[in-house]
């Protein structure tokens, strides 16, 4: 893929349909050629492989050749904060996947029906996952 840089910000060359040059005449895009895409200044795109809970991404900047951005190790607090969300976000996917089978629990308090053994057996997977 490739793009331009605009104010820090990407534009694609799928964006484009035609390139208009500075005498106002324009180049179709269709079939064009990596060296024309060169040429009207769009670079390859190298997005960096990260671990997004101990890094960040830097804004893009571009090299002679290619469109990057830099990886950058998150603060200590950052890294807490991304913890502290994780285990939010894990806490209530259990609960979210325990509540479809509550219903059971409440009629087996309420009117003594037991509980099917396999849904208990999930419950008690779901607690053990979570």
């Amino acid at each position: 893929m490739k793009a331009i840089l605009d104010n820090g910000n990407l534009k694609y060359s799928s964006q484009y349909k035609f390139i208009l040059h500075d005498d106002g005449s324009k180049t179709y895009t269709l079939n064009a050629t990596d060296k024309q895409w060169l040429d009207w200044g769009f670079k390859d795109i190298e997005e960096p492989v990260f671990d997004s809970s101990t890094h960040n991404l830097g804004d893009w900047y571009e090299t002679d050749t290619i469109i990057t951005r830099d990886v950058i190790d998150k603060t200590k607090e950052e890294i807490d904060t991304y913890l502290d969300l994780a285990l939010v976000n894990k806490k209530q996917n259990q609960f979210n996947e325990l509540q479809k089978t509550d219903w059971y629990i409440i009629r087996n308090i309420e009117t003594g029906v037991e509980v099917p053994a396999n849904i208990l057996k999930a419950r008690e997977l779901i607690r053990g996952e979570y």
